[in-house]
């Protein structure tokens, strides 16, 4: 979700309030809804400041309260979703954890690095989430004001260390919680945080240090899926550049009746807007009416041609992914013996430039760091 509300933490008393929410799942989901915690690491190296492309790393811990969904060739059983553990105060989840991995190195994506079925443990009071599966352990854990990321997967090894270092209210931890009759909207997000971490792999008996920056969203989502299309940018002064266009039009019968169904700048929309954070000024551009044009560049990218008018400011620009990775998920529609797909993607993406243009300057972004989405088909 783009649409939250920045200066939801105007006091400090509000702000460590979001912090814990952080930690707190969301109880009583109804059927169909899908709740989340996700981050996303742009991981430097030697080549990103030549190329402004980077090593990326996304995990997420997941539930959907659903009989049965399967996502790429995990098959997920998840009709009961939350309990609590009352000797250990913990909160336990049946759910997933996934993580695709892009080695810019090598120019390579593995697209289901981590994708099992699990029970995952939330412990609110010491703020910890654990996981423990057959392909990987992983934890996710605040320890002195940083969030600690551990990936255990056989041979390899990944410590994150992502710190708000910026408290800016822009910054984040920003929050909405939006009704719509029956359905609702939850989200909290930190836009930019500063990434420290290692790898290590026995195997090869490779080993290294890395910096960078991350991303974080904790999301319920108990209404149907739309199509969208998204995108985080991080620049090197530390300003960021975050949009979301979710919409629902022809896309949805993508991969469901045809697959030769093109993406488009759709014509219903229902949430289409850009934020550019500027970190020297600590002050946001927003644009409320943007376009987004998804121009396919070959069999796996894309580019965001972005458009928008605001009553101040007028933004163009355009992003262009270097890899991608799918998660294809399928459901019965109904008891029925026929099935819908919605396709979720992921690309490592530079945004290539952003014109913004308000009444009395123009502001020139080139050679974001980041990752843009793009979703079609639908779930029933």
């Amino acid at each position: 979700m783009s649409d939250l509300i920045f200066g939801s933490h105007d006091s400090e008393e509000k702000r460590k309030q979001l912090y814990s929410y952080i930690w707190k799942p969301k109880l009583h989901l109804q059927k169909g809804a899908w709740f989340w915690w996700f981050w996303l690491f742009f991981i430097h190296d030697e080549s990103t400041e030549k190329t402004f492309k980077t090593r990326q790393l996304m995990i997420l811990w997941s539930t959907k309260r659903d009989d049965f969904i399967q996502c790429n060739d995990c098959k997920m059983y998840m009709k009961e979703t939350i309990d609590f553990d009352e000797n250990n105060n913990e909160f336990v989840l049946n759910g997933a954890h996934a993580s695709w991995y892009y080695d810019n190195q090598h120019n390579k994506m593995h697209e289901d690095y981590i994708l099992e079925t699990l029970k995952f443990r939330v412990n609110p009071k010491e703020r910890k989430l654990i996981s423990n599966g057959k392909q990987a352990f992983t934890k996710f854990y605040e320890k002195e004001g940083k969030y600690v990321i551990e990936i255990d997967k056989k041979d390899e090894k990944f410590e994150f260390i992502a710190e708000q270092k910026n408290k800016s209210k822009y910054v984040g931890p920003n929050y909405s919680d939006k009704f719509f009759g029956p359905f609702e909207v939850e989200g909290l997000r930190i836009e930019h945080l500063e990434l420290k971490g290692s790898y290590s792999n026995e195997s090869s008996r490779e080993s290294y240090d890395f910096v960078g920056t991350a991303y974080f969203q904790r999301i319920l989502v108990a209404a149907p899926i739309p199509q969208w299309y998204w995108g985080i940018y991080h620049f090197p002064d530390k300003s960021y550049v975050t949009y979301m266009v979710s919409f629902l039009g022809k896309e949805m019968l993508k991969g469901n009746i045809s697959n030769s169904i093109s993406l488009g700048n759709p014509l219903f929309k229902i949430t289409h807007d850009l934020t550019y954070y500027d970190y020297n000024q600590d002050k946001i551009y927003y644009c409320r009416d943007l376009s987004v044009d998804p121009i396919r560049v070959d069999h796996q990218n894309y580019k965001h041609i972005l458009y928008g008018k605001d009553l101040d400011l007028e933004v163009k620009g355009y992003c262009e992914s270097y890899s991608n990775a799918c998660w294809h998920f399928t459901k019965s529609i109904f008891d029925l013996p026929i099935t819908s797909h919605l396709y979720y993607n992921e690309y490592p993406a530079i945004m290539k430039e952003l014109v913004i243009k308000t009444k009395d300057k123009t502001i020139n972004l080139k050679n974001g760091i980041g990752n843009m989405e793009n979703t079609w088909g639908f779930l029933i």
